[in-house]
Parts: C-alpha cells; structure tokens; sequence
C-alpha cells in the first residue's frame, strides 16, 4: 500500500555512524528528548515553477542526518531506535488514512506514527516530534487523528514487516 517503502526498507543496513548516534538512546526519556529537536518538513519538489507535494519515505540514516521530514520519517526513525536499541520487540509502526472535519467538510488523509507499550496495557506514541500517552489499542489511535471514520490502517514492526492491514475500521464510507 505504501509505495514499495518495505523492499527499500528490508535491504537497508544502518551505517556505524548511525548507530553510534543512536547507541546513547537508550530510555524513552532520551529518545523523546532527541525527537522533539526533528523538525516536520512536508516533502516537495520543484518542477518548473511549481512546487508540488511528493512522498519520500526516508529510511532512519536519511531523517537523522537531515533531523527533519514528514509523518513517516520521524516515525520510521524513532521506531528503528525502539527496536534496535532499546530492543522493544512491540514496538509498531502505525499507518492510518481516514476522515475529520476541516472548513465543514470531511477530509480523507494519512497520518503516520510509532506505538509502543507503557508496561501498563496502554500504547504511547511518537507522532512527528512529540509524544502522547495512554491509549488503548491500535484503533484508538486511528480514533485520535480521525475521529470521522478510519479507512485504513497498517502495523509494520520495526523491521517493516507487515503485521496486518485492515480496512473500514469505523465511520461511513
């Protein structure tokens, strides 16, 4: 569903560089602290005159050495770190289009996160540069970015391997 983004992702091998950057990450603490300093960037490119929307998924090396991207690339490099290093096998990548309300009209988008467990039987999220906390399950957090109706959701582990693809979650369609 994700324009080819899991061959690119199951050959990429981390450089000693990355990994020695992200080594010292090593709490959820430090790792939170690192991701409020990426900078959201919409992906655009320039053909002549215009500058149009474009969708690069960059793997982790790419968002750290730039500290700046959209949805996915924050939430694919905070995942890497999760699971490379802090080693939280239930670490999940969540991708998720749907529906909310914007200029009185219903709006379909897409929205990328990272989940991971509290140890508490609640998830927590890693969305763009921030951190939100306590939710219940995979469609709740769908629910918090569209409360409209959920469309479609995703969940990749950290290697990015697809773990289940849903469609129709809620809402009318």
């Amino acid at each position: 569903m994700f324009f080819g983004i899991g061959s690119k992702w199951k050959k990429w091998e981390p450089s000693a560089d990355y990994l020695i950057t992200v080594d010292e990450l090593n709490t959820v603490t430090k790792l939170k602290t690192f991701m409020s300093k990426f900078v959201y960037k919409w992906d655009k490119i320039k053909i002549l005159f215009w500058e149009i929307l474009w969708d690069n998924w960059q793997m982790p090396d790419e968002s750290l050495l730039k500290m700046e991207g959209d949805c996915e690339d924050a939430a694919i490099l905070s995942l890497d770190i999760l699971g490379r290093i802090q080693k939280r096998e239930g670490a999940r990548l969540v991708a998720t289009f749907g529906y909310y309300m914007t200029n009185s009209k219903s709006k379909l988008t897409g929205h990328v996160v990272t989940a991971f467990e509290d140890g508490k039987g609640k998830y927590n999220i890693f969305t763009n540069n921030k951190m939100e906390y306590g939710f219940q399950d995979f469609i709740g957090i769908g629910k918090r970015f569209y409360p409209l109706g959920l469309k479609y959701q995703e969940i990749r582990n950290w290697q990015g391997k697809v773990l289940s693809r849903k469609f129709k979650l809620f809402g009318t369609f």
